[in-house]
């Protein structure tokens, strides 16, 4: 049995501390994690940005909230109430407001939490959101999360989690397929065979 550990639900959160607890005190091979990569988003996907432009955000807002992201200022992390200064600075429409919330959705977790539960990790989600022409994942730091795992001597599995498609599907060609690819071939150059 093992719990996914996902944004929203991170390490930190009470339910998943109870689990660990337990996890902890059973020391059990049949008891553990499956750490979702989605929770080491260390740059805000480009694909939620794009698509919120072209659903009409305000695009002060939409650049104001992802750099306020990528500079480590979770502005709204498990909260669902926006701050009024963001309503009387940008004097917020629906989907800027769905936006703003939205970003409370990802969140960047320091990788030393994946070296501590290590020896309990069963799976790995490996959520990605796109994968750019150069074999890298534009959010998550693969190659720093995949030389832990090496170091660790994790040999499990990583299911590749395409989550960009979402974003994308009413604006542009969906390559889900070709995305899965180039993840599989980054998760190769970093692991070998």
């Amino acid at each position: 049995m093992a719990l996914e550990i996902h944004s929203g639900m991170g390490y930190y959160h009470p339910s998943t501390q109870k689990f660990i607890e337990v996890m902890l005190q059973e020391n059990s091979p049949y008891i553990g994690l499956v750490p979702d990569m989605g929770l080491f988003c260390k740059r805000f996907p480009r694909v939620v940005k794009e698509c919120y432009l072209h659903k009409g955000a305000n695009p002060a807002l939409v650049e104001y909230m992802v750099q306020a992201y990528d500079n480590g200022d979770r502005i709204m992390f498990n909260t669902k109430i926006i701050p009024a200064e963001l309503e009387k600075q940008f004097n917020l429409s629906a989907i800027d407001r769905e936006f703003i919330i939205n970003t409370g959705g990802f969140e960047y977790n320091d990788l030393s939490l994946l070296e501590q539960f290590m020896p309990y990790t069963r799976h790995i989600h490996g959520k990605f959101y796109e994968m750019l022409e150069d074999g890298e994942e534009y959010s998550i730091p693969y190659q720093e999360i995949l030389d832990l795992f090496v170091k660790h001597g994790y040999n499990g599995f990583i299911s590749s989690e395409y989550e960009g498609n979402r974003f994308i599907h009413d604006y542009a060609e969906v390559k889900s397929v070709e995305q899965v690819g180039f993840h599989q071939q980054m998760l190769t150059k970093y692991l070998g065979n």
